[in-house]
């Protein structure tokens, strides 16, 4: 029947958008997922794996657009694995990301309530992100500059990024498309470049896998000398990490100064990652907490912005290189009564709960909650938790476990963090 199936194609209708951003087209009681298209299409596809309950397809023919179908302005969308929805109307990604929410509270949390879950859109939706991780492709010249593939077999050489930069950016991808073309490449050497925007300027991190050469090193050095564009650049293997230039980039962030860069994350959105901390800032001062714990702080945003409340504030995160950062940033802003520690959470979380924070803020990465550190809530029991997501599925499943000794999901509320993409930001908040 396999064998079968997979040599005839498939005629149906969109039903919906999934979470990951495929439709779902239903076919013999088979759950069909088809990447890059819409609610309402009528579609002719190809079944390229299946299993028992549901199958994976690519688009053959678009036989009749739906009504929230629309021409993606990206020529590498559908090829390019970093965006999954920008042929939806704007309205129908929200809906699609707010319906992503509730499913995972529901269908993984197994929550038998949740409240009303609103989304907040965004007026900025291309043009959007603060910073973007390209692959460094090696070739016959060098290396070559693009993403992963919807098909990760395949590499997609960029010459635009419509969600990284504007229309009328500067030159930047060709600058450094022309340098990668210089570097020596070296056998299973893994590479990638992160930018990071400040103005029209870029910060770069070049990451290899393998020892850096020094004609590389003498090139990168070089380049950022050369184009007026790179502000600075960062090179580093596992070893060794070299800094030409400056590269901090500065943040305003609800009237205060921030410095980040490249090595420690920093939210990608600025107007939508904003909206969060104001509406973030305002939940935690209903409950009027004296003292807070910020867990996975990052470079110390949410513990700064905290403390200006009049909170005592202890933030917690692994990387040594942000929690610098944070130090900077809280000496820059005059923050008193907040203090940062570089180290796992789920390290230090059973000490620190013994103080009896009034708030808990958690951020972690994709991956959601550490079981160590959810195993260790589960017995202390703060009385308020904040916890912010990018990830719905492990949010929903770190709520559902706190659900189980007594935890309550009083608010839910979803920011589309990452326009034309099928990502979600979420804040919950949670109470015993």
């Amino acid at each position: 029947m396999l064998a079968q199936f997979l040599e005839s194609p498939v005629n149906g209708t969109i039903e919906s958008i999934a979470f990951g951003g495929s439709g779902i087209l239903r076919h013999d009681g088979l759950v069909v997922f088809v990447p890059f298209t819409a609610p309402e299409d009528e579609v002719l596809v190809e079944i390229t794996h299946q299993k028992k309950s549901h199958a994976q397809a690519k688009l053959i023919k678009l036989k009749h657009a739906g009504p929230d179908r629309v021409t993606p302005r990206c020529p590498h969308f559908g090829i390019c694995g970093g965006c999954q929805l920008q042929h939806l109307q704007y309205d129908a990604q929200l809906l699609a990301k707010q319906k992503f929410v509730e499913d995972a509270l529901l269908r993984v949390g197994k929550l038998s309530h949740i409240p009303p879950i609103k989304i907040v859109g965004a007026d900025t939706r291309f043009g959007y992100r603060r910073h973007v991780r390209f692959k460094l492709w090696p070739s016959d010249n060098g290396y070559r500059v693009g993403f992963v593939g919807a098909d990760p077999s395949i590499f997609v050489p960029i010459a635009s990024c419509h969600i990284f930069l504007d229309d009328d950016a500067p030159a930047i991808l060709g600058e450094l498309q022309e340098v990668a073309a210089k570097l020596q490449t070296k056998p299973d050497d893994v590479a990638h470049v992160m930018m990071l925007k400040d103005g029209p300027r870029f910060v770069m991190l070049f990451d290899f896998s393998q020892p850096i050469s020094e004609k590389n090193l003498s090139l990168l050095e070089a380049s950022q000398a050369q184009w007026p564009t790179w502000k600075g650049v960062v090179v580093r293997d596992r070893i060794n990490e070299h800094v030409f230039g400056d590269t901090q980039v500065s943040l305003n962030i609800d009237g205060l100064q921030f410095v980040c860069d490249p090595r420690a994350f920093v939210q990608n959105h600025p107007e939508q990652s904003a909206r969060l901390y104001c509406d973030l800032l305002a939940r935690i001062a209903l409950v009027q907490p004296k003292t807070a714990l910020d867990l996975y702080c990052g470079l110390g945003v949410t513990s700064i912005l905290m403390a200006r409340q009049g909170i005592s504030v202890t933030g917690v995160e692994v990387s040594d290189r942000a929690i610098a950062l944070a130090k900077q940033n809280a000496a820059a802003n005059q923050a008193r009564h907040v203090s940062f520690m570089a180290e796992k959470a789920e390290d230090v979380v059973a000490l620190l709960l013994k103080n009896n924070p009034d708030v808990l803020l958690i951020n972690p990465p994709r991956a959601g909650m550490h079981p160590h550190l959810l195993a260790t809530l589960k017995t202390r029991l703060p009385k308020h938790i904040f916890y912010v997501s990018c990830m719905p599925a492990t949010l929903a499943r770190d709520i559902g476990q706190l659900a189980q000794v007594g935890y309550s999901l009083k608010h839910c509320q979803a920011y589309d963090m990452f326009p034309q993409t099928s990502h979600v930001e979420v804040l919950a908040e949670l109470a015993r």
